[in-house]
């Protein structure tokens, strides 16, 4: 039953009547408001996770004490009897500005909240929204945004999309459902987003998840950093798809928030155990991280635009638009976007009863990941079409073999984590006209090169034509290796014509189908994952079978519309070339350490519960903060040991030290979770250690100078070899009397200070923010000093906040970066690499001042206006160490 509730007779904000009426105009009740300020419960209509927060046992019974007096003051006791009896119902709620009825869903009728009944939905009418909509067409066609910028806090977005896709699939293999869903992530920017809207008129359902804020939504700019989208501007660009455009669900997550706290619990982000080290708690949303807060909440007033963005969409676009008051967990969104769209495809319900079911079904029991404020979070705005179905067209089963592209492929992984910058920018490599070829994914052992090629496979495999898979035999199998692939590659491809064993089987006939390959590739835009490469590597980089250079050279050297996607431990020489987008991989800096861990069900126990019942440095329910920190310290990042963590509590190992699982030495690396463990590396002491320098390339191959897709100055002429950054992302904190830091046997004697001083005395001074030999240590280079685990005898030299935030800081034998949005993230530049290095200033657009520094790892860094001077003192240092080294 329809039932319509109006405000009218209005006098200000808190003051009308409610007027209740069925579709027809028949009168069912009237209730006068007037809200009383002095009130307890008025503070939640302005702010009710303020008010929540504030209260104690959970929230709970603040709800309960604000529901009741809400069905009683606000919406009426009469009123809600009516809605009541007439259930199931949709109630159309007309309140125009400036009447703020509040969260409505939470008023109690005989002590129940609406949102808890499973069958009365509460729609927020925009005006002029009615419009009509072009049916659904042979398949329902879904698109779901996830934006997550490289300077953001963490966010299981990935988790969300895996559920989301999963859902699709099952719908599709069970329910014989026809829907296409279409994924936008890593490059989540306004123009794919316009382009995707473009696309077929758009799609009937829109899903976007992403960081909300009180000014909008915020997706990726087109270097990956944030890109905050306003109200009007997010209209613009769904507007093309407004006449095919049924629902939008606007999913504001928040998932950083519970694992930044969990990082102060264990004393690696600062607090009371750690007083000279990072941002302590109340600091921690200051870098980025947001601070301790009920249920994993972010702490501090939360407002974003939720409702607002909802009811300009609905009105502008003719849409119902199911959007959240706050922030949401991860786990709280995957389960109500599970339960809406299992309403609207499973049971065919119209969206309103779709979303009125899925709320009680996602969980009304409170707990960590489902605080007692969840059912207050979703609301529906909308007109004609929050009342229709949306109904999938029904579809036989596909058994055709050629319709399976990735049945080549490893699973998919189930928990992926981090690697946003690193994807984003191969994202736009695999891209149609961006310049490359290939993507060049190496690292050490365990460190998720191929979890990250098979995420980047998955996730544009359905831009190309074909797609096809394999792995490298262990280092015993390289004589037989290329004929292997051959099979492989016929195996998967032998439905489009392909053939290749036979072209192998001699030297002549491989130099002869090559030419036919690098053709087919430049022509037809397929793509190739070829795995674990080390093993038919030498150490220095070279191919231990010749042929393979050949074979290589054909792949990648085409210059045309197929990509190639390798991995290996070691960098094959002759792929250090412009055209090929290198990544080393490092571990997970520590809150995605963390968050890994917090998607695996046997470590997640090891980390207090997101009740925000503790505070930094006090022991949270279920949490074993010295077992949490041992295994931070031992896996430093790897996602595979951190894997095989999770293995060992598993099978019940009991809690003590832990030691990582020793493979067989030469053993072929792993990929989390269906591959044999790895071989661990050698335990560090708690410091920073400097890395060895790769081996060195001869002068045959042309040196390394991976241009990633940003605009920059040209490199440098002649670069050294390649140096690696630290192997992983954050190191726990040091006491002073840390062991002294092993010197690289491959690399000269670090430099005196004294070579380095008058440099950087006389640059440095020229940077905005930055301060020469401080005589006090401030709490920035602490912060530093503390999470990059720097030895206390380094000498600083300079330190200082760049004007972006950025912080950094120079000391007598390294360069370390901390990153504005994540304090866990340092990266060290030591001086025995700068030779090395090919430093480059970066430019957002072409022909303007640069704004970006690329500290020789192929990843730009916003330095705002002091980009330029950052550089120069880069280059003078440079020299300087170059003429002595």
């Amino acid at each position: 039953m329809e039932l319509i509730l109006k405000a009218i007779d209005v006098d200000g904000r808190h003051a009308w009547r409610w007027l209740l009426t069925d579709a027809a105009g028949n009168v069912l009740g009237d209730h006068t408001v007037r809200v009383d300020r002095s009130a307890w419960q008025a503070a939640g209509m302005d702010d009710l996770h303020r008010l929540v927060r504030h209260g104690s046992g959970g929230g709970s019974a603040v709800l309960d004490g604000f529901g009741e007096w809400l069905g009683r003051e606000v919406l009426g006791e009469g009123i809600g009897r009516a809605i009541v009896a007439a259930r199931p119902a949709t109630v159309w709620v007309e309140a125009a500005p400036p009447v703020d009825p509040g969260p409505l869903e939470l008023a109690h009728v005989a002590g129940v909240p609406l949102a808890a009944r499973g069958d009365i939905a509460l729609v927020f009418r925009a005006a002029g929204a009615g419009q009509d909509k072009r049916p659904v067409g042979a398949r329902l066609r879904m698109l779901a945004v996830f934006g997550q910028p490289t300077a953001t806090t963490a966010l299981a977005l990935r988790h969300e999309r895996f559920a989301l896709s999963r859902l699709v699939r099952r719908l599709a293999a069970h329910e014989r459902k026809a829907i296409d869903l279409e994924v936008l992530q890593y490059g989540a920017t306004r123009q794919e987003l316009i382009n995707k809207m473009w696309l077929r008129q758009g799609p009937d359902v829109l899903h976007i998840s992403a960081h909300g804020t009180a000014g909008g939504l915020v997706l990726e700019s087109e270097t990956g950093g944030r890109d905050l989208v306003g109200t009007d501007d997010l209209v613009e660009l769904l507007r093309p798809g407004k006449n095919q455009l049924k629902l939008v669900v606007l999913s504001a997550c928040e998932s950083g928030a519970g694992l930044a706290e969990a990082a102060a619990w264990a004393g690696l982000a600062g607090g009371p155990d750690d007083p000279d080290g990072g941002p302590s708690g109340r600091d921690l949303a200051g870098w980025g991280l947001p601070g301790p807060g009920p249920g994993g909440l972010e702490r501090g007033p939360v407002r974003w635009a939720g409702s607002s963005l909802a009811h300009v969409i609905a009105r502008e676009l003719g849409a119902a638009v199911l959007a959240m008051r706050f922030p949401v967990s991860d786990e709280y969104a995957i389960a109500l976007a599970r339960e809406v769209y299992t309403g609207l495809f499973t049971f065919e319900l119209p969206v309103a009863a779709a979303v009125a079911r899925a709320v009680p079904a996602a969980g009304t029991t409170p707990t960590p990941d489902r605080p007692a404020i969840s059912i207050a979070v979703p609301t529906l705005h909308g007109a004609a079409t929050a009342t229709l179905p949306l109904v999938p067209p029904a579809a036989g089963p596909v058994l055709d073999p050629a319709q399976a592209p990735m049945a080549g492929f490893p699973a998919e992984p189930e928990s992926f984590v981090g690697r946003t910058a690193v994807l984003i920018s191969a994202g736009r490599a695999l891209s149609a006209g961006s310049g490359f070829t290939t993507v060049l994914l190496d690292g050490e052992a365990g460190v998720g090169k191929t979890a990250c090629a098979l995420e980047l496979a998955y996730g544009r495999h359905d831009t190309f034509a074909a797609s096809a898979y394999w792995a490298a035999p262990p280092p015993d199998g390289f004589a037989g290796a290329l004929l292997g692939l051959a099979r492989s590659l016929e195996r998967q491809l032998q439905p489009y014509g392909f053939a290749m064993a036979e072209a192998v089987e001699s030297v002549a006939g491989l130099h002869a189908f090559l030419p036919q390959l690098a053709k087919l590739l430049a022509d037809r835009g397929l793509l190739i994952v070829l795995d674990g490469l080390e093993s038919l590597l030498t150490p220095e980089g070279r191919w231990r079978d010749p042929r393979w250079a050949d074979l290589i050279g054909a792949l990648t050297g085409h210059r045309g519309e197929s990509r190639a996607i390798l991995t290996s431990r070691v960098a094959p020489v002759d792929l250090q070339r412009p055209d090929v987008c290198r990544h080393r991989l490092l571990g997970l800096d520590l809150i995605e350490s963390l968050q890994l861990m917090r998607e695996l069900p046997g470590l997640s126990g090891l980390l207090p519960a997101r009740s925000g019942e503790h505070r930094s440095g006090q022991a949270g329910p279920g949490g074993d903060r010295a077992r949490c920190r041992r295994i931070l310290d031992t896996t430093r990042g790897i996602p595979q040991l951190i894997m095989q963590a999770e293995a060992k509590l598993a099978i019940g190992v009991p809690a003590g030290p832990w030691e990582p699982i020793a493979p067989p030495p030469d053993e072929p690396e792993p990929a989390p979770p269906w591959m044999p463990p790895v071989e661990p590396p050698p335990a560090q002491p708690r410091t920073y250690t400097p890395p060895p320098v790769d081996p060195p390339p001869t002068s045959d191959p042309p040196p390394h100078t991976n241009t990633p897709p940003y605009t920059s100055t040209p490199p440098q002429t002649s670069p050294p070899p390649y140096t690696s950054t630290p192997p992983y992302g954050y190191a726990l904190p040091l006491p002073d009397e840390a062991p002294p830091m092993p010197a690289a046997p491959q690399s000269p004697a670090a430099p005196p200070a004294a070579l380095i001083d008058a440099v950087v005395a006389a640059r440095t001074g020229a940077i905005a923010g930055m301060q020469v030999a401080p005589a006090a240590r401030s709490r920035l280079e602490r912060t530093i000093r503390s999470t990059a685990g720097v030895a206390d005898r380094e000498q600083t030299l300079a330190v200082g906040r760049l004007p972006v935030g950025a912080g950094l800081l120079l000391t007598d034998a390294a360069l370390y970066w901390l990153d504005k949005d994540r304090g866990s993230v340092v990266i060290a530049v030591p001086y025995r690499a700068f030779p090395g290095r090919t430093f480059r200033s970066v430019a957002s657009i072409a022909g303007a001042p640069p704004t970006h520094v690329d500290l020789g790892d192929g990843i730009p860094r916003s330095a705002g206006g002091a980009a330029a001077d950052l550089m120069d003192l880069l280059s003078a240092m440079q020299a300087e160490l170059r003429a002595t080294s």
